[in-house]
């Protein structure tokens, strides 16, 4: 945040913005932490992986949906 605001890239809408996006990012991670300590370490990791491939999915199929 320094950084963008020294180099003059921060702007007055970004700033308007930085709720939002702050709450937006914050949120998922209590939820994440909320749900970790619930899993054990084995079953955490494969929730974790199991979104991740279905993200995987996800952007494949839309990017061959492109394609042809």
């Amino acid at each position: 945040m320094v950084t963008l605001v020294v180099s003059g890239s921060l702007t007055a809408q970004a700033l308007t913005l930085f709720p939002a996006v702050a709450l937006a990012a914050l949120l998922p991670t209590f939820l994440g932490l909320r749900l970790y300590r619930r899993f054990s370490d084995q079953r955490f990791r494969q929730v974790i992986l199991g979104l991740l491939a279905l993200s995987g999915l996800v952007l494949l199929a839309t990017s061959l949906r492109e394609l042809f």
